[in-house]
């Protein structure tokens, strides 16, 4: 009988690129992608939203026969796992008491019936939850990360959610739908990111991930092996290369500039570094660039520094110790190959800085062009999925250069995937008529919260 192996599809709406991906974690829980397959986005998507449904339903259906069509193996896609990142992300803090008998254990249907009245009392009417995070709960005034089975007074849970404005999530079902997806599960993709290049100790010392993408900047930050704070700016790679456009540049030019050109650094900060790698005794002239490319230098670096100093802000208004925050930031994606963007972060947030590296999470089955941090989230939702997202003919591996694809029915959907589905569901169906109780706090949040609800499209 021949070995099987289930695969995990991975849809990734960009602003840039959309991207369908294909692949499985072997024996040992690591990652190999056997094909990978993407559309060029102009206006369809923009910063992780969905503008045309039928078009980008049209999209994924031809991604989808082209993947297939390399695979070769007569597989159809059952089950596709889309990553979110979309602008409009709201990162919620809540919380919930609940006086109890202290002679009552406290149940796991107790700790979701306390989820239930949280949602339903912060999450604003226009929003839907995408994702949540359990931060700790209060025993009778005492911190616990796991409650069950003791008997108190008052219970206390504090949570993350993460929403997103419901008519985005709409658009995106609908795409879905006309591309005849209906098995569809959604995973927060600065999560997935994060998946990817964090180690467990570094999610336990403290780390900021962000990823840098076309047309947004992903942000969260680990700490205790919990997730503390997401957050999504409506800039990336894109907005410098429309800035560019000013020097009476096509889009394509301008893009081509800022990868033979852009740096993130300042010229006169490239300059004092020169300096001050010149050796003991050695005589070396320096001198400004020539007009042009200091223009160019200008303009890449002002939106440059725009969207570091809001990451900046974001991870002080984040509520996490900065000085705790152990392993410090960690980039990926596809605009994070922009030069100086390293030494700018460390510049602006005195915090250590290094770009992310994924080998450790794939097979040696893998492409070597897996490796590059654009694939960041990729890894990291094949990471995260379950299996049974393609089924076709069992098919045996060729060789570890050019695996061939072995495949296994559907499986039924695992109970741990239906409660989760039911919880969010439930709150739909029986939300209370009660007030959003959310405040955001400070000025600096009311700044935040005002620039995600605009777009300069």
């Amino acid at each position: 009988m021949n070995a099987v192996q289930s695969y995990i599809a991975v849809l990734e709406p960009g602003s840039s690129n959309l991207n369908l991906s294909l692949g499985y974690k072997d024996e040992n829980g690591k990652v190999n992608i056997l094909s990978s397959k993407s559309r060029a986005i102009d206006t369809e998507i923009r910063r992780g939203v969905v503008q045309n449904v039928d078009q980008v339903g049209l999209m994924i259906s031809e991604l989808m026969q082209e993947l297939l069509r390399e695979i070769d193996h007569g597989c159809t896609i059952d089950r596709v796992y889309v990553s979110l990142n979309p602008y409009s992300i709201q990162c919620i803090d809540c919380n919930e008491k609940l006086n109890i008998n202290t002679q009552e254990l406290i149940t796991e249907e107790i700790l979701s019936d306390l989820f239930d009245d949280a949602i339903a009392k912060y999450l604003p009417e226009n929003k839907e939850m995408i994702a949540h995070f359990e931060q700790e709960y209060l025993v009778d005034g005492f911190p616990s990360l796991n409650p069950k089975g003791e008997r108190p007074a008052v219970l206390e849970g504090r949570y993350k959610l993460i929403a997103a404005r419901s008519q985005y999530m709409r658009n995106l079902e609908n795409s879905l739908s006309n591309a005849g997806l209906k098995d569809c599960r959604n995973i927060l993709g600065i999560q997935a990111a994060a998946e990817a290049v964090l180690s467990e100790e570094d999610k336990n010392k403290g780390a900021v991930v962000i990823d840098f993408g076309g047309g947004t900047t992903s942000m969260c930050i680990y700490k205790d092996n919990v997730l503390r704070y997401v957050c999504v700016l409506p800039y990336g790679g894109k907005s410098i290369s429309r800035d560019l456009r000013q020097l009476n540049l096509s889009f394509s030019q301008a893009e081509a500039l800022k990868l033979e050109k852009g740096t993130a650094l300042h010229y006169t900060e490239i300059m004092k570094k020169q300096a001050g790698n010149k050796k003991e005794g050695e005589i070396h002239f320096f001198s400004e660039p020539l007009y042009d490319d200091k223009e160019i230098n200008e303009i890449v670096v002002a939106r440059s520094e725009e969207i570091v100093e809001n990451l900046w802000a974001q991870i002080n208004y984040s509520g996490v110790d900065i000085s705790k925050i152990g392993s410090g930031i960690i980039i990926c994606g596809g605009a994070s190959k922009m030069n100086g963007l390293e030494e700018l972060l460390r510049l602006k947030t005195q915090m250590p800085v290094r770009k992310a590296d994924i080998s450790l999470h794939l097979s040696p089955a893998c492409p070597v062009e897996y490796q590059d941090p654009i694939y960041a989230q990729t890894i990291g939702m094949i990471m995260l999925g379950e299996k049974g997202g393609c089924h076709g003919p069992v098919h045996a591996e060729r060789s570890k250069e050019q695996p061939e694809q072995a495949t296994l029915p559907m499986e039924e959907l695992d109970e741990i995937t239906q409660k989760a589905v039911d919880k969010k569901s439930k709150p739909e169906q029986e939300k209370p008529d009660k007030k959003n109780k959310v405040k955001l706090i400070g000025r600096l949040g009311n700044l935040f919260d005002n620039l995600m609800q605009q777009g300069d499209y």
